[in-house]
């Protein structure tokens, strides 16, 4: 047992990305979906306001810190979806999400998607969609039968972006987070 938690504990322990301010749970949702997103490979990401656990300080980041912020051991899945069809779940779902990839705007009744360059998208637009598989199972109505489970946690996932694409975190302001109303 000793020599399991030695061993654990140099894991958890190990320094694999720098936060350069303070993040509150809100900013560590963009922080959360972009490196969902540029993991998975994937146009936009979506995460649940109630799955960041944690915030996280200034500094070193570890192994711990992620498993912190993530402790659900989600898996990552992909599912390819219209945007009439990620409209639909949006609505549906009255819920807080982050997301990444993409700018959602309500007015009246309806949702508008822009993508990064500002063209809005087209109703029949297919995108890829990366999220946890938690999401699809509350919501198991809005989302197809065939999405692609990865061989990764979500929070593996983000341990591998700080440890291969980008280890550095700034998130000092961020809004990217909907509730359709």
């Amino acid at each position: 047992i000793d020599a399991y938690n030695s061993e654990m504990t140099l894991l958890f322990d190990e320094v694999i990305g720098y936060s350069q301010v303070f993040h509150e749970k809100y900013q560590l949702g963009c922080f959360y979906t972009d490196a969902l997103r540029e993991r998975l490979n994937v146009d936009v990401t979506f995460q649940n306001y109630g799955g960041i656990r944690s915030t996280l300080n200034a500094g070193d980041i570890t192994v711990r810190d992620i498993f912190e912020i993530d402790p659900f051991n989600n898996g990552a899945i992909i599912y390819q979806m219209s945007v009439t069809e990620i409209r639909n779940f949006l609505m549906a779902s009255q819920s807080w999400l982050y997301y990444s990839g993409l700018e959602i705007v309500q007015f009246d009744n309806g949702i508008q998607f822009i993508d990064l360059y500002g063209n809005t998208l087209a109703e029949n637009k297919i995108l890829s969609i990366g999220i946890n598989d938690y999401i699809p199972a509350v919501y198991e109505n809005y989302f197809p039968m065939d999405g692609e489970l990865q061989s990764f946690t979500t929070a593996e996932a983000i341990i591998y972006y700080l440890k291969n694409i980008h280890g550095e975190l700034n998130y000092p302001d961020c809004g990217r987070y909907f509730k359709y109303h």
